[in-house]
């Protein structure tokens, strides 16, 4: 396995073992492999998302290659996580890839992360929402999640809760949010900027939403379906804990400068926080299960190994406290008990008695 402390350009690698399962030399865990993907025209590569990309690689835990190929059974065998994000409007996946992203899925176990955009005509970032789809598609879970639109995206807006104009870059916090495993583990996330589509679904894979007040707007600016709270982020969980999320924005996540400011989409807020935490939840490490009810209880063979000890020692300082009494003559036992009752005498209080008046006749 080639180990990276930069992004590697690669078209095959290989991996021993499946997900969290495979040893190193030494007996330890194996780092978990993630492939992200810019083999599909995104805008938003990796020179672009590389504040998040060095974050995750710089941890122990962690490997990131970048793939420049077609996806394909060999590429995918030994990854973990398979990051794609926004494709560009004129790309698609092959028959092919969608099967190998299938077999990944369904046979590897490997966790799927795709993020698209919201939609921007005029922008180079515009967001995707077909080709994202037909991935859903082919793993048959697409009247459960996915990502709103056709070959484009749409746009959530809220004139309220906004950080400043424009409308579409929304504020979101904790409150937002339905799974809160998402902002609780392993770090705490209080408030978001959010710049994104929307995703339709199930109630069962809403992540986060945004606000009551927003909205939706579609390529052509008008208002698109039901809009009450739309969602941004979703998950869902496939077979054996296979795990999958969806968000509606790329730039989010990116080393763009917000509009009219000096920091990157990735510093603004808690939206660095965030993305570590998903890749988090995506490698398996949250939730973080608490011990099971009867785990907490104490062991009760530990319990009456403590009781028999007590029990004991207090048998042994009885036993000790008659033996004394027993080598004692009787006259010392005796003269002991006197001098205790003679002290107890002196301690009480003496209490003086009134003369009662003899009355006159």
């Amino acid at each position: 396995m080639i180990l990276v402390t930069s992004f590697t350009f690669i078209t095959t690698f290989a991996k021993a073992g499946g997900f969290k399962t495979s040893q190193n030399e030494l007996g330890g865990e194996d780092k978990i492999v993630i492939l992200f993907d810019e083999a599909h025209s995104q805008t938003i590569n990796s020179s672009l998302m590389k504040k998040a990309l060095d974050t995750i690689n710089s941890s122990e835990n962690y490997e990131v290659y970048v793939n420049n190929k077609p996806l394909s059974f060999t590429n995918l065998f030994g990854v973990d996580i398979l990051i794609i994000p926004n494709p560009s409007n004129t790309s698609t996946f092959s028959s092919n890839e969608r099967l190998a992203v299938e077999n990944f899925v369904t046979t590897l176990n490997g966790s799927l992360f795709l993020l698209s955009n919201p939609v921007n005509l005029s922008s180079p970032y515009s967001g995707t929402a077909s080709s994202l789809n037909s991935l859903l598609q082919t793993l048959e879970i697409s009247q459960l999640l996915g990502f709103t639109g056709g070959v484009h995206t749409n746009v959530i807006v809220d004139p309220v809760l906004v950080k400043n104009e424009p409308f579409s870059y929304i504020l979101v916090n904790r409150s937002n949010f339905r799974d809160l495993t998402f902002i609780n583990e392993p770090e705490n996330v209080d408030s978001l900027l959010v710049y994104s589509c929307s995703l339709r679904g199930s109630i069962p894979a809403i992540v986060a939403t945004a606000n009551l007040t927003a909205y939706v707007l579609n390529a052509d600016h008008e208002a698109s379906g039901a809009n009450a709270e739309p969602v941004w982020l979703q998950k869902h969980i496939v077979g054996n804990d296979t795990r999958i999320l969806l968000c509606g924005s790329t730039i989010m996540f990116s080393d763009l400068n917000v509009t009219g400011t000096d920091k990157s989409w990735y510093e603004t807020e808690n939206n660095g926080i965030l993305w570590k935490n998903l890749i988090e939840w995506l490698a398996h490490k949250t939730p973080i299960i608490e011990l099971e009810e009867e785990d907490k209880l104490p062991r009760m063979d530990l319990l009456i190994i403590i009781i028999s000890s007590v029990m004991f020692g207090i048998t042994i300082l009885f036993r000790y406290k008659i033996k004394a009494l027993e080598e004692e003559p009787i006259s010392v036992v005796l003269e002991r008990m006197r001098e205790k009752k003679k002290e107890t005498i002196e301690e009480k209080p003496k209490i003086k008695k009134k003369k009662k008046k003899r009355k006159r006749r």
